[in-house]
């Protein structure tokens, strides 16, 4: 089953609905699979109405901000292709500071390809 939408754009997309849910639920499961190993805990939703696929992880105290992102793109990079114009978003935080927010598919690959620093 297909729907079709708009991006941010204005341009009209296609999206594959069965697609991205099993993608969610492929991800979140390999997400949270790495909870009390690469972060504190993480978690995840799919909003189609806004072409994304946001995502929350909590880092412990020791855990490393850029080796925690490289993790998290791994899970996400062969996804990407079929996402299409979905975008995958993450916020990192440790307790209740936020760390850094990525709101693309390209912004997840370029930091961890270029390490991701908190802002």
């Amino acid at each position: 089953m297909t729907q079709k939408r708009t991006d941010h754009r204005g341009k009209a997309i296609e999206i594959d609905v069965p697609e991205l849910l099993r993608i969610r639920a492929q991800t979140l499961d390999a997400l949270r699979a790495l909870d009390g190993v690469a972060w504190a805990a993480a978690s995840g939703e799919l909003h189609l109405q806004h072409n994304e696929m946001p995502n929350w992880v909590t880092l412990r105290d020791d855990d490393n901000l850029a080796a925690a992102h490289r993790v998290f793109a791994a899970v996400f990079a062969s996804h990407f292709a079929a996402m299409g114009r979905i975008n995958a978003t993450v916020a990192y935080s440790r307790g209740r500071a936020q760390l850094a927010f990525l709101e693309t598919n390209d912004e997840i690959e370029a930091a961890a390809r270029d390490g991701l620093r908190a802002t």
